[in-house]
């Protein structure tokens, strides 16, 4: 040991230049670690978006069986919060975590009427029967907007976000 300090101390200019390049390997090594981590998580990530544009798919090509174009509600009974979580079955009921109702004028003769719901921890089978239950109410209901993200504590079930609409006529009244 004391010959590498005296080593050090006649070479001062060759000591920094091998502490700079110590220095400078123990950094490479520490980038191409978490290179792989990020390679990792990468890889994860192109799983997961496969997942959801297979689910994606399913839920279109099930849409599509179902698809009625420009239809309107004949009411609005058959087309609340109550009788959207009646559809659903017991598996998606138990994973209800928000729900919200509201209706929308669109112009002098439309009201939309949406209905959103939070579902934590379901299937991909489970979500998807619930959307065509539910757009099999009505000819008019639609799912509008339909977010999926993995859920965190078991990745192998979605937490979905889930806005569905119709639209009615805006009833006329007879002076």
């Amino acid at each position: 040991m004391n010959a590498i300090r005296q080593w050090m101390a006649s070479h001062p200019g060759l000591s920094s230049l091998v502490l700079i390049l110590a220095v400078c390997a123990a950094a490479e090594v520490a980038v191409w670690t978490y290179r792989g981590t990020l390679r990792g998580r990468a890889a994860a990530q192109r799983r997961t978006l496969a997942r959801t544009e297979r689910l994606a798919e399913e839920y279109r090509a099930l849409r599509a069986e179902t698809a009625a174009s420009g239809a309107r509600l004949e009411s609005s009974e058959g087309f609340t919060l109550a009788a959207v979580q009646r559809a659903a079955p017991e598996a998606v009921r138990q994973r209800l975590t928000e729900s919200n109702s509201e209706a929308e004028r669109r112009d002098e003769a439309l009201i939309e009427r949406l209905i959103s719901l939070k579902l934590n921890g379901v299937t991909r089978r489970a979500l998807a029967e619930f959307l065509l239950a539910v757009e099999s109410l009505d000819p008019a209901i639609r799912t509008k907007t339909l977010r999926l993200t993995p859920n965190k504590d078991e990745p192998s079930l979605l937490d979905a976000s889930v806005t569905f609409s119709a639209y009615e006529q805006v009833p006329t009244t007879s002076p």
